[in-house]
């Protein structure tokens, strides 16, 4: 498959000058060991902005540093923004003509946190500052923007919220449901009808919670709601939504059965749910026993056909045509040591019960499950994951679609790329990895931390992180610890 065996073996050697021939198109920036000095913000074809904290004007402000690359990763000019002290940057999102970005300023565990957005127009690059000064909420979890009107989610493990911010009148509201909201499944802007879709996880009873989808416009006023269908035994578990047309959204989320609907958080299968000019379909429900590419050796052990597992929920991904939806496996592993110890009066050893100690989160593999617009499972497939062990619970697998509606599957980890490219149940090329390129020759790359890769624009992607690299050569400098963006293309 020419296109794929362009994107791994050239994808990391992209040139634009003939003075970068050997070069990957990468910017590397130096840091203290282990620091997080540096940050981001995609601004898709208008490059992207890579900021820090720069020198401290006084003791209540600071000129944050923000340093715009076009899309060959050139720099093209600094430009300093006098704000607060002690920021924290907390979140990114953008639109078309404009990229939001959101601080907090936490002085005192007294004083509630302040929070500072900041604004830079697309593509004239005018940048603006303004103190939210309502927002206080030190949980914080996302961001996503429709016109003027920016949506931002917090979760503090035991409610969650929403708030509605206009940025042309400085308003905000808070969504107000009529009882306590215990989780936000999807909070998605329909640019069609210039309106919300939220799905809200609302209490009902001591042991019972019920999924409502709600319709808001931009300001956070209820234009519909409406409890998720019941359907025989099934539970609805968790739920995200894909705007289709003017007409029609999709939802997509995973299920489990009425007798483990208290079970925590284990999933039998997914189920997939049309809404049609706001009137709820007819669910369909997927076992994941019964998917083609499925864990045999987790089914074998399943009971009643329920696998029952532990997963982590992603996102929906669509061309248009064809809507994927990611689930990773994982499960809590431990460290178990028996202690033996020499009793002198004896003269001879006896054993201790065991101790545990939590070793990680082990991640298993993921299941893709592919829909069409109505709700219909198109493929599936299982990709199992390469003895990856971590303490951050976070989603690791995305899906692209190709020019020729090919799937391809990637995740990173550390500092490589693992990913396999699908037509439908059709496997085009296996499951394999590559590692990231760096700017020096005998780099040798110790360890990653917080490898990230995104959807930039059009077939291009970036792949960030902080990485501790030593050099073999004499001539190079032996170590360094950098903050790193790199350009990918599929070709």
């Amino acid at each position: 498959m020419r296109r794929l065996f362009v994107l791994f073996l050239n994808i990391f050697w992209l040139t634009t000058l003939s003075a970068q021939q050997d070069l990957p198109l990468r910017i590397e920036l130096e840091m203290a060991k282990d620091a997080s000095d540096y940050h981001y913000a995609n601004a898709g074809p208008h490059g992207v902005f890579v900021f820090y904290e720069g020198n401290s004007r006084g003791t209540d402000s600071t000129s944050m540093i923000f340093m715009h690359y076009d899309t060959n990763l050139h720099k093209t000019y600094n430009f300093p923004i006098t704000l607060p002290a002690q920021l924290q940057f907390i979140t990114s999102t953008r639109t078309d003509s404009c990229l939001y970005l959101l601080f907090q300023q936490e002085l005192s565990k007294k004083h509630p946190r302040r929070s500072v957005l900041v604004t830079i127009g697309l593509p004239a690059h005018e940048f603006a500052s303004y103190m939210i000064e309502p927002l206080s909420d030190p949980d914080i979890v996302s961001m996503k923007a429709a016109d003027d009107h920016l949506f931002i989610r917090s979760d503090n493990n035991k409610t969650e919220s929403l708030y509605f911010y206009n940025c042309g009148t400085g308003q905000l509201t808070r969504f107000k449901a009529d009882t306590t909201v215990t989780q936000i499944e999807f909070c998605e802007p329909d640019t069609f009808n210039r309106k919300l879709w939220v799905g809200a996880v609302l209490v009902t009873g001591a042991k019972t919670a019920a999924l409502v989808l709600y319709e808001l416009d931009y300001d956070g006023n209820v234009l519909n709601v409406q409890p998720f269908p019941i359907y025989g035994d099934y539970f609805y578990n968790s739920a995200r939504l894909a705007v289709v047309d003017s007409t029609h959204v999709l939802v997509i989320g995973t299920y489990n059965t009425e007798q483990d609907r208290y079970s925590g958080n284990l999933h039998t299968g997914v189920y997939s749910l049309p809404v049609i000019e706001s009137e709820f379909d007819v669910p369909s429900f997927y076992n994941y026993t019964q998917l083609r590419n499925r864990d045999t050796t987790l089914a074998r052990k399943g009971k009643s056909q329920s696998l029952n597992m532990q997963l982590l929920i992603g996102n929906i991904t669509s061309n248009g045509s064809q809507f994927a939806f990611v689930t990773e496996v994982f499960y809590p592993e431990y460290n178990y040591n028996d202690y033996n110890n020499y009793d002198p009066f004896y003269g001879g050893y006896y054993s201790m019960p065991s101790a545990s100690t939590f070793a990680g989160y082990r991640m298993v593999n993921a299941y893709v499950t592919t829909f069409d617009a109505q709700g219909q499972l198109i493929w599936d497939h299982y990709l199992p994951f390469s003895n990856i062990l971590t303490y951050r619970l976070a989603q690791r697998v995305s899906v692209f679609f190709t020019p020729e509606n090919y799937a391809l599957i990637y995740y990173p980890f550390n500092f490589s790329l693992t990913s396999t490219l699908v037509d439908g149940y059709n496997v085009v090329e296996r499951m394999n990895s590559m590692d990231l390129e760096t700017l020096q020759r005998h780099d040798v790359v110790e360890y990653s931390r917080s490898p990230r890769m995104e959807k930039w624009y059009g077939e291009s992607f970036l792949f960030s992180g902080a990485q501790y690299i030593k050099n073999t050569s004499k001539s190079a400098r032996a170590k360094r610890y950098v903050f790193f963006l790199n350009k990918l293309e599929y070709r």
